[in-house]
């Protein structure tokens, strides 16, 4: 239902000491959270108690909704999260992060927590196993956070997901995935954020490493999911496990250069935003100066200082490096140059924001070609 009303609160609610949570404001704020929610989420109870589904829901509106990058958790008097949750277009907004429940399979009920179902081309294999994951997810002792991660996978990703919903038909399975949604939402992260994760890993591993990951987060106390705790925002985590999955991906076909390159990329990208900062200057002195926009001195000006991005040089810095050792231990132990791998890196090299340089290159070696060596 949405909102038909604005509110004042008094003080803080939600997370953190400054928060008081008086019981009249925090039912103010549950009220209106539920009047912007879509379908498939599940209403708060307005008890005037703060909690996790509480501060929980409110850190996914403020990056829905509110565009924080990095939500607290805690409505402000006449703060940003405040005026948002006041605002009617909020709604449409938020429900990007809900998902409409998926058409159930013509005869069957979705089974009991489930706020959709499997589509209608599922088979009886993926029907069992996501019975079995829905059963396991309702014995966690607060089952909506991963409930809601599975409707989003089902919703946007079940072509990718399929075979660890069929894997799921074993008990033991289904619950270790269970409780690996459940303590993905604890590290922070929105079902969108933990669904679009478990949608990279499936496409680079196998289900079976899939689930040893989840088995291993869900171990509070292992080094995998203290590393991870440690990084403490939902978006970095995910950016953290896409890039270790590619990683690996990189290093089973033989491409060390291209995995060191991903690593260096992901901690440059994290500090050093240079790509957006460029854009936005560009962008900014074209608005000024509207004759720039198609000046090739000035457009080519940028399009140099873009391929010196510290992030895109560096990585490719890394990978060459590695790449160059590697073919020379190659190349040693052959006794014969590696020219596969040295194409390769070229091509890499020719693929990256780098390859303004590579192209001079490139000409400047078939005008020496011509001009001097050939007859």
């Amino acid at each position: 239902m949405p909102i038909n009303m604005t509110i004042s609160i008094r003080s803080a609610v939600g997370a953190g000491a400054r928060a008081v949570n008086a019981p009249a404001d925090v039912k103010a704020v549950q009220n209106q959270l539920n009047g912007h929610m879509g379908p498939s989420r599940t209403k708060l109870v307005v008890d005037g108690k703060i909690g996790p589904k509480t501060i929980g829901t409110i850190k996914d509106f403020q990056k829905a909704a509110a565009g924080l990058r990095s939500p607290d958790g805690r409505v402000d008097p006449r703060g940003k999260t405040e005026g948002a949750l006041n605002d009617p277009g909020s709604s449409s907004k938020f429900a990007r992060m809900s998902v409409a429940p998926a058409t159930p399979t013509p005869g069957s009920k979705p089974p009991a927590g489930s706020k959709g179902g499997l589509p209608p081309s599922a088979t009886a294999t993926e029907k069992k196993g996501y019975e079995n994951l829905v059963a396991a997810i309702q014995r966690l002792p607060n089952p909506n956070p991963a409930q809601e991660l599975l409707d989003v996978l089902i919703a946007d990703y079940f072509p990718t997901i399929k075979p660890m919903i069929a894997t799921a038909q074993s008990g033991a399975d289904a619950m270790k995935l269970a409780q690996g949604f459940q303590a993905l939402r604890g590290l922070g992260m929105s079902a969108k954020e933990a669904a679009e994760l478990s949608s990279q890993f499936l496409k680079y591993q196998r289900v079976g490493v899939y689930i040893k990951f989840m088995d291993d987060l869900a171990g509070g106390a292992s080094k995998l999911a203290k590393s991870l705790k440690a990084i403490g925002k939902g978006a970095v985590i995910l950016a953290v496990v896409v890039t270790a999955v590619e990683v690996a991906d990189h290093w089973n076909k033989g491409r060390y250069g291209a995995a060191g390159g991903e690593v260096y990329k992901l901690g440059m990208g994290l500090a050093i935003p240079w790509a957006g900062l460029l854009d936005a200057v560009q962008t900014m002195v074209e608005s000024l100066m509207p004759s720039l926009k198609h000046n090739r001195f000035f457009e080519g000006m940028f399009m140099m200082l873009k391929a010196m991005n510290p992030l895109a040089a560096g990585a490719v810095a890394v990978d060459s490096v590695i790449s160059v050792i590697q073919v020379t231990i190659t190349s040693y132990k052959s006794g014969r140059l590696d020219m596969a791998g040295l194409d390769a890196l070229a091509d890499r090299m020719r693929k990256s924001p780098l390859q303004v340089f590579t192209k001079v290159g490139d000409g400047l070696g078939d005008w020496i070609y011509d001009t001097f060596m050939a007859d």
